[in-house]
């Protein structure tokens, strides 16, 4: 059975034609000003993470999230923070 998104999650549950999206769905961006206004911030992503995120680090030029998956403390990094935040949240939704 597929698992619905997390309650508050800043992205709408259904697609363009009313389909559910669930954790795992492929969907597909047709232009990126579509969903400009409706990217995450930095804290929505961190708040996401909720007990999972543990700190966020600059590394050289590289920004890092520490955060627990799956018991794990596990490194995401990225050139700005919400890349990192964001590729810690797509790596927690993938192990729910």
């Amino acid at each position: 059975m597929p698992k619905p998104l997390p309650a508050g999650f800043p992205l709408p549950p259904v697609d363009a034609r009313g389909k559910t999206v669930h954790v795992g769905s492929a969907v597909t961006v047709l232009s990126v000003a579509s969903c400009v206004s409706g990217l995450p911030r930095e804290d929505q992503l961190r708040g996401l993470l909720g007990r999972a995120f543990h700190r966020l680090e600059r590394q050289g030029d590289a920004y890092v999230v520490v955060a627990s998956i799956e018991g794990i403390e596990t490194l995401f990094g990225a050139g700005d923070p919400e890349e990192s935040y964001g590729r810690a949240l797509l790596s927690l939704l993938r192990s729910l």
